[in-house]
């Protein structure tokens, strides 16, 4: 678990290793299907937890049946910036068993139900019991205190790894790739790391 400091005085982010993800995953797969299809939207769609909590049904569904792309909606998105994320099959998978668990949505009649409504239904989970669901899957499962943003930036930090940045910057829904660079910063130093030993080879060489 690699950690991302940041100079203005917030609190350093947490990068999962590719274990640790998969067993934040496994986990929360155990807790049910609630926890991981939340779980799948943070760490494997890279949601910002107020988007996860105002997702709506009609913007997962289309006649009942899972989409191919999550529609992040202009209105619930940062700075309104709306776009569309592929529906992976994991995510898929997860929604599907969501949705059949004794009636885990209230009116799937309603399209503009939230995906993850209160226990008393009015209105959505906040985002303070989301970020206690992941803490607590987090604490079991990788044994450090982990945040739904810490997810976002496992997610970012993995993508980065086998796709171009422009992609991670359309799929986080950032306005400029300076805040995506950020995301990404673990693998910025890597690389810089690789082209300082580069030069320093180069140079022993001559």
């Amino acid at each position: 678990m690699s950690k991302t400091h940041f100079g203005n005085g917030e609190r350093e982010r947490l990068v999962l290793t590719r274990e640790e993800a998969q067993r934040f995953r496994e986990l929360a797969h155990q807790k049910g299907p609630r926890q991981e299809l939340m779980a799948r939207l943070l760490l494997d769609a890279g949601l910002r937890v107020a988007e996860l909590t105002h997702l709506r049904l009609k913007w997962m569904l289309y006649e009942g049946q899972p989409t191919r792309k999550i529609h992040i909606h202009e209105s619930i998105a940062k700075d309104q910036r709306g776009r569309m994320i592929p529906m992976t099959e994991e995510i898929t998978a997860a929604l599907v068993e969501y949705i059949r668990d004794q009636g885990a949505i209230a009116d799937l009649q309603n399209p503009n139900a939230y995906l993850f409504p209160s226990r008393k239904g009015a209105g959505p989970l906040t985002s303070r019991q989301v970020e206690r669901i992941v803490e607590k899957i987090g604490r079991e499962a990788c044994g450090k205190q982990v945040s739904p943003h810490d997810l976002r930036y496992t997610f970012a930090s993995h993508m980065a790894e086998v796709v171009d940045i422009p992609t991670v910057q359309h799929l986080l829904g950032h306005k400029n790739s300076y805040t995506t660079d950020l995301y990404v910063k673990r693998d910025n130093e890597q690389a810089r790391y690789a082209m300082e030993m580069n030069t320093t080879k180069r140079r022993s060489n001559n």
